[in-house]
């Protein structure tokens, strides 16, 4: 997979642009997943909650849309694409968990929940390594705060995005 990828990385640049703007048009949308253009044409969270709450089924859709309309020389073979929209759709579908978790009101938090999240977590960053995600200010806050944060305050339910961000 890995030499495959490399090999890709070459003309990534001329294919990437159309082949997403296709699976945003074709895909995303279907499911009510957009960029508005108050949001600067970038995805906000309710899309990305959308995302989260029909990673399966997005998933299956751009996989589907890869292997039906984009040609065999502009992608990977079949089985990985399979593995690949899988794989995403795990990472999905672990860290719309870890978001819910994240939503437990303050003080509420069970050692049972704080567990979950812990191990959910750990689940999340490992598929987000395994896909060789980029390493953005929300991943790393997610990576080396969120628990503590979570933990102190036994929830983060009642906090707006404003507080968990300055508390960092």
């Amino acid at each position: 997979m890995e030499k495959r990828k490399k090999e890709l990385e070459a003309t990534i640049g001329k294919l990437s642009r159309p082949i997403w703007a296709q699976i945003e048009e074709k895909c995303f949308v279907k499911f009510g997943i957009d960029c508005p253009y108050y949001h600067g044409g970038k995805y906000n969270g309710k899309a990305v909650l959308k995302l989260l709450n029909s990673a399966d089924e997005v998933m299956q859709e751009v996989k589907q849309h890869l292997i039906e309309h984009v040609t065999a020389e502009n992608r990977c073979p079949n089985l990985e694409v399979e593995e690949v929209a899988s794989m995403f759709s795990n990472v999905f579908l672990v860290f719309d968990s870890v978001f819910s978790l994240a939503q437990t009101p303050a003080g509420l938090l069970t050692p049972e929940k704080e567990e979950k999240a812990t191990q959910s977590l750990s689940t999340a960053m490992k598929l987000w390594r395994e896909l060789d995600l980029p390493h953005t200010p929300k991943i790393h806050v997610m990576e080396d705060h969120f628990l503590f944060q979570l933990s102190s305050y036994k929830g983060l339910g009642d906090y707006s995005e404003d507080f968990v961000e300055q508390a960092h």
